[in-house]
């Protein structure tokens, strides 16, 4: 569904030349990938620029996470206050 040929296919360097090396035999097709985008690819710089388009433009500020980080941290004294009622026994009259 990517439109950009260059962002379709990420292959993994050490991988494909790990499995090159113990003998693996790629289909025609795979050894295209492999030659436009294995560890020394014909189009790895094209390949960086196109995934660089598809990367979300807003990233979360430091002030974002630590905000979230403490409402977790909320939450989960919440859970842990809570099965803590949950586990007293029942006193007798």
């Amino acid at each position: 569904m990517v439109k950009d040929t260059d962002a379709r296919a990420v292959l993994k360097g050490e991988r494909v030349d790990y499995w090159l090396g113990v003998g693996a035999k790629p289909s025609d097709n795979v050894k295209v990938l492999i030659k436009k985008y294995g560890s020394s690819g014909t189009h790895l710089e094209q390949q960086k620029q196109a995934l660089e388009k598809l990367r979300p433009k807003r990233r979360p500020t430091v002030q974002h996470t630590a905000m979230a980080d403490e409402q977790a941290d909320d939450s989960a004294h919440e859970d842990a206050a809570d099965s803590a009622e949950l586990e007293q026994p029942a006193q007798a009259e």
